[in-house]
């Protein structure tokens, strides 16, 4: 249903994480305008759909990501994150999606605390592929687990991120949070 209101306008590009993907809800979706920007997959798995952009005559690498729920596998999002910056030696590189991970305690409120280590590695992992987080505007929570009063639980899990020479090559990007 959502997708075919779409179709006639948008390519639409889909990673099926359904029996593979460990409990997730169905996979990765994408979805561009093809009269706009040229787009090119270069690679996809599980947990990352990588393309490759041309759009004003500048070409730059998108990762859309989605990072491991499980508490247990956190650092793996790391890992994928490291792995992808090593991938391409591209200097435009934007990075977004839903990282299932938070930078600091200000990004989270209810709930049991976060391990203040994953946060580090988190942390280390950007500076590490020279990213900077592109803020954003509207609430700060892009989550929710939908509970009432005291069980209710609100967390900033998606973002982007993008390297230096992205940010000058799109200096008036902007990041709207709906939610």
């Amino acid at each position: 249903m959502f997708l075919s209101r779409f179709k006639d306008v948008y390519q639409v590009h889909q990673v099926d994480c359904s029996t593979a993907g460990g409990g997730r809800a169905g996979g990765l979706i994408l979805l561009w305008n093809p009269c706009t920007i040229d787009l090119n997959i270069i690679n996809e798995d599980f947990n990352y759909i990588n393309m490759q952009i041309n759009y004003n005559n500048i070409t730059w690498r998108a990762t859309g990501l989605y990072g491991f729920p499980q508490n247990q596998n956190k650092f793996l999002t790391c890992n994928l994150i490291d792995e992808l910056a090593r991938a391409d030696q591209n200097p435009n590189w934007l990075l977004f999606g839903d990282f299932n991970i938070i930078l600091s305690n200000e990004e989270k409120l209810g709930g049991n605390a976060i391990d203040p280590n994953l946060i580090t590695i988190f942390r280390t992992t950007i500076n590490r592929c020279n990213l900077q987080d592109l803020g954003y505007i509207g609430e700060i929570f892009t989550w929710n687990n939908r509970q009432e009063s005291h069980n209710h639980i609100k967390a900033r899990l998606d973002r982007f991120l993008a390297s230096a020479d992205w940010i000058h090559s799109f200096p008036n990007f902007q990041n709207t949070h709906l939610v």
